[in-house]
Formats: C-alpha cells, sequence, structure tokens
C-alpha cells in the first residue's frame, strides 16, 4: 500500500487547491482528511488531475472533524448500466490515474489541514503479514502493549489466544499515531477465537454505504504502531493477540 498527503492551507478567501508533484496510477482504497486548524464548515474535494481523464474520487461538507472514508464506485453490468445497489459489496475501488489534488472551500483564513490518500498499485499484490503481541497484565488486571514498528496496510484478522487471562477480559486493538489514531476491533472474550473486523465503505459524497452483510464491508485501515490494550485480565496472567494483515 501506498500513502500521499496534500497540506492544505487556505488564503484570506478561506480556499485552497493543492496538487501532487507527481501523478499516480492505481487504485484507491481509502482517504484520511485530518482537520488541523481548519474550520468545521471545511468543504473538501479530492481528485485526480489529468491522466485519461480528471476525476472526483471523494467530496465532503462542512467536515467538522478529522475523518477517514473509504470511497467506492457503482460496477456496471455487460450494457454498461450502473449497478445502483446501496451495499459497499455493490461497489469498487476507484481508479487512480492522474496527479492527486485536494481543494477547500470554507476553511477559515489561513487555516491549514491534510488530505492523505491511501492505494495500491497496479504492480502490488496482496502479501499477507503477521504480528503477535504478547498481554502480559499487571496486578491491577490492565495492560498496555504497542507494537515496535508502525504498520501501513489493510487489517485481515485478529487471533486472540486467551492464555491464563481471565475470561473477563477487556480488549481494545488500533492504531496510534497515524494521521489518525483508529480502533480496529473491541472485544471481551471469555475463549480464544478468531475475528475478522471490517469497515463500512462510503459514496462519493462521504455517505456510510449501510448493508449489514459482510460483503458490504472493507479491511480497516491499519496506519501506525498497532495497540492492545487490556482490562480486567486478572492478576498478573498471560495471553496473546495476532494480527494478520496485508501490505
Amino acid at each position: 500500500m501506498q500513502e500521499v498527503t496534500l497540506k492544505v492551507t487556505s488564503d484570506t478567501t478561506q480556499i485552497a487547491t493543492t496538487d501532487h508533484t507527481s501523478a499516480i496510477s492505481g487504485y484507491l482504497y481509502a482517504v484520511q482528511w485530518t482537520q488541523g486548524t481548519s474550520a468545521n464548515t471545511s468543504d473538501i474535494t479530492v481528485s485526480t488531475q489529468g491522466g485519461y481523464g480528471s476525476k472526483t474520487v471523494l467530496t465532503l461538507t462542512d467536515a467538522t472533524a478529522s475523518m477517514l472514508k473509504y470511497p467506492r464506485d457503482l460496477v456496471h453490468d455487460a450494457s454498461g448500466n450502473a449497478l445502483t445497489g446501496t451495499d459497499g459489496g455493490d461497489r469498487n475501488l476507484p481508479v487512480l490515474d492522474g496527479t492527486p489534488r485536494a481543494v477547500t472551500a470554507q476553511q477559515g483564513e489561513s487555516k491549514y489541514g491534510y488530505v492523505s490518500l491511501y492505494y495500491l498499485t497496479k504492480s502490488e499484490v496482496d502479501r499477507m503479514k503477521e504480528l503477535t503481541l504478547t498481554l502480559t497484565v499487571a496486578a491491577d488486571g490492565t495492560a498496555t502493549v504497542n507494537g515496535d514498528l508502525p504498520i501501513l496496510g489493510r487489517l485481515y484478522a485478529v487471533y486472540y489466544t486467551i492464555g491464563t487471562l481471565a475470561d473477563t477480559a477487556d480488549l481494545v486493538i488500533s492504531t496510534q499515531n497515524g494521521y489518525a489514531s483508529k480502533t480496529l476491533l473491541t472485544i471481551s472474550p471469555s475463549a480464544s477465537g478468531l475475528y475478522y473486523p471490517r469497515d463500512l465503505v462510503h459514496d462519493a459524497a462521504g455517505t456510510a454505504l449501510t448493508g449489514t452483510s459482510g460483503g458490504d464491508r472493507c479491511l480497516p485501515l491499519m496506519d501506525g504502531y498497532p495497540r492492545v490494550t487490556v482490562a480486567q485480565g486478572g492478576v498478573s496472567m498471560t495471553g496473546q493477540l495476532t494480527m494478520f494483515y496485508l501490505e
């Protein structure tokens, strides 16, 4: 997975346009808006310019906070008709072919924010990796365990090994210190188990596609240091948490 970040700094008219330094080609996976000092009235348009044709990939209106979106495009039948299902499983990763551009309006005077595009190159293949964190709780039953290195990729699955941890343990799995900290999974397992966390995807206006089946969702983005926090884990007990992820 690749990442491009554009800093958008408004002028006295509260607007800004920032282009990346070069064109990119691939498939858009997610877009992160990091608010910075931008006003809660900010409108953001993310597009590619040039290539086979300029294309808007995401529009956010009155973005009141930092947010992560997974834009998806409608797919078509053999006659070229758009298949108009509202579930994420009916949609595809938008093609990127051109120079990324971020445009803001109503951002406030001399304010800044960041637009990060996460994408897969056409030559990339999915490579599964795994990371195991040992969870040893203190006498009060708590622990915070961080990975040694940041990860940029997509979470495929999580396996929890209870070990000697109490069956009352509460776990929160997240990433920290990327463009935005993100909770990936919150569980209270009474035994070892395998979990497949998934996120809702969005249309080009940033609206969540609210289908409830697994095919309507995508692999959560990981951008930062993995972290597992444990509460009510018993007294000085130990278990493990393994993350399986794609780069």
